[in-house]
């Protein structure tokens, strides 16, 4: 009967060690996996803030996962989410990088593009027409309906939509939106500038790499123009 005490509690003692190491593994495994989807999201945050990645190598690193299980449904959401709106990113980055923006206001651009300025004036009213939906889209995805709603998708709990939420960080859109704001203001400004030109082209001409206006009266008025372009 002794023996038999004794074989029990051995087994018992194997089998509570057998517990207490899968729960051990368990949570060394959890901790792992967080620790992995944090550093993942935060490169990831880093390249994007760099603005220096294309479509391919920014898709190839959002397609990829690193974790598994409810882990991976958070990393799914996070990164189709910021998938959606690298897309408006790449094509902001493409607008502001446009030689067209940097041209308008040249000598080379009045001379081929002026007096009537057909092709500069297209450009400046898609180009502002496009930045204006492009704050509607943003606004759109920074709002956190939309953003919870990728998470909402993967079906996982309450734990793992505030991990979601951690690793997606703040939204950004006020900044952003502040951006889109300069940025409109500077083309709408350049539009001010062509649209005088434009209604004055009798009394301007290109001399000598400068532009010469017939009177005084329309250099203040050009200079000023300039000037709130600058401020």
């Amino acid at each position: 009967m002794k023996k038999k005490w004794i074989i029990l509690i051995v087994i018992g003692v194997i089998l509570l060690l057998g517990i207490l190491g899968f729960f051990a593994y368990s949570i060394v495994s959890e901790l792992q996996q967080e620790s992995k989807l944090t550093m993942e999201m935060n490169e990831i945050a880093t390249i994007i803030a760099s603005n220096e990645y294309t479509e391919e190598s920014i898709n190839k690193r959002l397609d990829s996962r690193v974790t598994t299980g409810d882990y991976g449904k958070v990393e799914n959401a996070a990164k189709t989410y910021l998938k959606d709106v690298i897309q408006l990113n790449l094509e902001l980055i493409d607008l502001v990088k446009d030689e067209h923006i940097g041209n308008m206001l040249t000598v080379e651009n009045y001379e081929e593009d002026g007096p009537e300025f057909t092709n500069t004036k297209a450009y400046l009213d898609t180009t502002i027409q496009r930045l204006e939906e492009m704050k509607t889209d943003y606004a759109e995805y920074m709002a956190e309906e939309k953003i919870m709603s990728y998470i909402e998708k993967e079906n996982v709990d309450e734990y793992y939509q505030e991990l979601y939420k951690t690793v997606m960080g703040e939204s950004q859109y006020e900044e952003i939106s502040t951006s889109l704001d300069e940025l409109i203001s500077v083309l709408n400004k350049s539009n001010d500038i062509i649209n005088f030109l434009k209604e004055n082209g009798d009394s301007w001409e290109i001399q000598n790499g400068m532009i010469v206006f017939s009177t005084n009266e329309l250099i203040n008025e050009y200079n000023s123009l300039v000037d709130k372009l600058a401020a």
